[in-house]
């Protein structure tokens, strides 16, 4: 697989890689799952997990970039469309998405985020919180440092 190295607005190295799945696919990672962040094409068709060993997950949007509720299936158009925003809006940011199980009815609650690797604890935390996101998702422990 051919991958390139670039840096993202915030001078964090990443890694794209040239192949990758469809959002029907990436749909069914991120249930199964949880959730995931990937490196998305511009045209919000194509998503690359994106797993370095360390650092820190951090949305770069203050609070939530986008919520989209549905019963069991969620539209795969809706989710190349915020990916092709965030791509647009925040060049070289990695797209964040988790979903969790509607507590009023069937189905899920996906949510989507440009999002950062930041390779520094108290950077990441710091970033955190003045984007007001909920928490920071440490990669190598595998689980969420809360914020609030």
């Amino acid at each position: 697989m051919n991958t390139a190295e670039h840096r993202d607005t915030l001078g964090v190295a990443t890694v794209r890689e040239t192949s990758g799945m469809n959002a029907s696919t990436l749909l069914r990672q991120v249930i199964r799952d949880g959730g995931g962040t990937y490196a998305a094409t511009a045209d919000g068709r194509t998503f690359t997990p994106y797993r370095p060993g360390t650092g820190y997950f951090v949305g770069r949007h203050p609070g939530t970039f986008a919520t989209v509720w549905s019963g069991y299936r969620f539209a795969t158009e809706t989710i190349e469309r915020e990916a092709r925003a965030i791509v647009a809006r925040y060049p070289g940011a990695l797209v964040g998405l988790w979903a969790q199980a509607r507590t009023d009815g069937p189905g899920y609650t996906l949510h989507i985020d440009p999002v950062a690797c930041i390779p520094d604890l108290t950077a990441a935390l710091e970033f955190g919180r003045r984007m007001n996101q909920q928490a920071v998702w440490d990669i190598a422990a595998g689980k969420e440092i809360t914020l609030r």
